[in-house]
């Protein structure tokens, strides 16, 4: 799969199934850590950016900030994932990552979801914050369920 250029499309469909797979599992662990705190403040920094990021998007499509928005809104993902301090799972996710990236790069958005879905990360932080393993669960699968039937739109 790695070598592929264009994988196809179960390929991917795959990949997003172990992408949720991870990171559920990475959301339950860090929300139930007691030395949460440094990760949290990594991924409140990086929806704090995409707050920041959001009012250049709105009506219109700065192509630079739309990349720097997708850029942030994957380390998010990324430093999530990488909170499970698996080593094996994380090498998994990070060399298959860049193609599922290349995907979700093409996937249309409109203000109102950047919008809705920044809100969703900044729930999931505080749920996290809060040691609320329930709602950040909830809020992850919501988030990712999201990303997964918008994917399943694309035509590769």
């Amino acid at each position: 799969m790695m070598n592929q250029h264009t994988p196809d499309k179960k390929l991917l469909t795959d990949l997003m199934q172990v992408r949720t797979t991870i990171e559920v599992s990475a959301t339950r662990e860090l929300s139930r850590d007691p030395n949460r705190m440094l990760i949290v403040r990594s991924l409140d920094r990086a929806c704090t950016r995409m707050e920041h990021l959001l009012p250049g998007l709105e009506g219109g499509k700065d192509p630079e900030l739309l990349k720097q928005f997708k850029s942030t809104e994957f380390d998010f993902h990324a430093a999530l994932i990488k909170s499970n301090d698996n080593i094996i799972l994380s090498s998994i996710y990070e060399n298959l990552a860049p193609q599922l990236y290349s995907a979700l790069d093409r996937l249309p958005e409109t203000y109102s979801e950047q919008r809705k879905k920044v809100n969703e990360y900044r729930y999931l932080v505080d749920a996290l914050e809060n040691g609320q393993t329930d709602l950040a669960v909830a809020l992850t699968l919501v988030n990712l369920t999201n990303i997964k039937d918008k994917f399943e739109t694309l035509d590769l």
